[in-house]
């Protein structure tokens, strides 16, 4: 089956269908084209480009806490699909959920470390406080 276009995937979706693959190769071909493409590229420019705005450990700070709730969302997923999955579904399936949501959770404990590692001298930490820093504006999409 021809795989369709983004915009016949967009009004299936809305209808509760979606477009799956019928063999690996095919998968590993979508998967490739979400991640080497135009698209993966120029967001891989606009994070660098938005990293390099970043001149102190605290810059790090708001992004690094929002990548940790985000990448906490994930893991919730990867945890529900798991469940799901080893409802009888597929031992395979459940144990690649199981083996993605361990790897999850220790990046999301890395970067929570890493949130951390934002203030400048952790041993002198005082107690809860919040400071208002000077965030540059993330460059136009």
């Amino acid at each position: 089956m021809k795989k369709p276009s983004r915009i016949v995937n967009f009004l299936y979706r809305l209808v509760g269908m979606s477009y799956v693959h019928e063999s690996v190769s095919e998968v590993r071909e979508a998967l490739a084209e979400h991640s080497v493409g135009t698209v993966a590229e120029r967001w891989a420019r606009i994070h660098a480009q938005g990293a390099e705005k970043l001149q102190h450990p605290l810059d790090f700070q708001p992004g690094l806490i929002d990548l940790h709730d985000e990448m906490h969302d994930m893991w919730r997923y990867l945890v529900a699909l798991r469940n799901q999955a080893s409802r009888g579904m597929s031992a395979h399936l459940a144990d690649e959920l199981e083996e993605a949501a361990d790897f999850m959770g220790e990046v999301l404990h890395h970067v929570g470390l890493a949130a951390e590692a934002t203030i400048p001298d952790a041993s002198l930490d005082r107690g809860p406080g919040s400071t208002w820093i000077n965030i540059p504006a993330p460059p136009a999409l």
